[in-house]
């Protein structure tokens, strides 16, 4: 998947691909420092070596990793909420509601 594509899924809210492993969320978070790291070299802001989160906070940036958790809940909430118009998806959704409830 190129960088354009994850970027417009990201910016849009749609989950394209969701990285699951260790090594591909990784990689990911390398992209995002090394975007962060040239844009507080371009926009002249200061930080301190390996960490973005000031970059972030000037930029109005999230994570990668809160984004993808946002969306995944934006995603599940509009599944089932209806907002969503995906049946075959939905029913294969295990929901496991109680019986006996009060």
């Amino acid at each position: 998947m190129s960088l354009s594509a994850l970027l417009c899924a990201s910016t849009l809210g749609s989950i394209v691909w969701y990285p699951y492993t260790v090594g591909d969320i990784l990689r990911l978070d390398i992209v995002q420092n090394r975007f962060l790291n040239n844009a507080g070299y371009c926009l002249n802001i200061s930080h301190p070596p390996n960490d973005y989160q000031p970059i972030n906070d000037i930029l109005c940036l999230e994570s990668l990793s809160v984004r993808r958790q946002t969306y995944s809940y934006r995603f599940i909430s509009g599944l089932l909420n209806g907002k969503i118009d995906a049946p075959r998806l939905l029913e294969k959704l295990n929901i496991h509601v109680p019986s006996n409830t009060r």
